[in-house]
């Protein structure tokens, strides 16, 4: 997929139902581009993942996170311990499984040994495993006593928190293709591989076009947005 492609389906329009808005308001039935349909649920969608996946990080970890206390928590942060250390990076690959379980991927990223006496092994990319890595910092963070109990505000938030992980996990991931400790980054040997762009200025999700894409067909017929209409 290329970028003028994936930018074409972010930019098309899709059936948009009728909801409620802010304030309880009724948002009318009509149309929407699909990138505002994804931003919407975008956060539910990775409180979801970060829920299915925190209970098998702490039992990796072999800690009860109902007993997570702020010396525990500060244990596992010390030299980035929830993700470099023995039980961490056990933990931090169960979490992979399960997302790839998820996704319905499992056979094409977790490779059975091919021979007896052989070992599992996972693809990854570091983005990949810094997203693991981020969710087990997150909660570390609150056990800690340095974040509040709750979900994590926006998506752009955990995009924000998922950007500085990645150089701490580029600091200690192997800078090959080769498979070390049960893990394969495919983008070992890519130098490119912690580089974010900067988050470009984002709308609120309520307030991207509830009332306007849609609601005029006149400039959905043509091809523009309300703007250009």
């Amino acid at each position: 997929m290329t970028n003028e492609v994936a930018h074409d389906w972010l930019m098309h329009y899709v059936p948009k139902k009728a909801r409620l808005g802010k304030g309880g308001k009724l948002m009318k039935p009509g149309k929407e581009r699909a990138r505002t349909a994804l931003l919407r649920v975008l956060p539910h969608l990775l409180q979801y993942v970060m829920s299915n996946l925190m209970g098998i990080f702490f039992n990796g970890i072999e800690v009860v996170s109902r007993e997570l206390t702020p010396a525990v928590a500060a244990h596992w942060c010390v030299d980035l311990a929830y993700g470099k250390s023995v039980l961490g990076r056990r933990a931090v690959m169960a979490m992979l499984v399960k997302t790839y379980d998820m996704l319905g991927v499992t056979t094409r990223r977790v490779h059975l040994p091919a021979t007896a006496g052989g070992a599992v092994h996972i693809d990854s990319t570091e983005g990949l495993y810094g997203l693991m890595t981020t969710f087990a910092h997150h909660w570390i963070d609150i056990g800690a006593g340095l974040r509040a109990v709750g979900r994590n505000g926006t998506a752009i938030t955990l995009y924000d928190e998922w950007r500085a992980e990645l150089p701490r996990v580029d600091s200690y991931l192997a800078t090959d293709n080769y498979v070390h400790d049960g893990l394969r980054l495919v983008d070992g040997k890519d130098v490119l591989r912690s580089f974010i762009l900067q988050e470009a200025p984002v709308m609120e999700v309520e307030d991207v076009n509830d009332e306007t894409e849609g609601d005029h067909e006149g400039a959905i017929e043509e091809g523009c947005d309300e703007e250009e209409a």
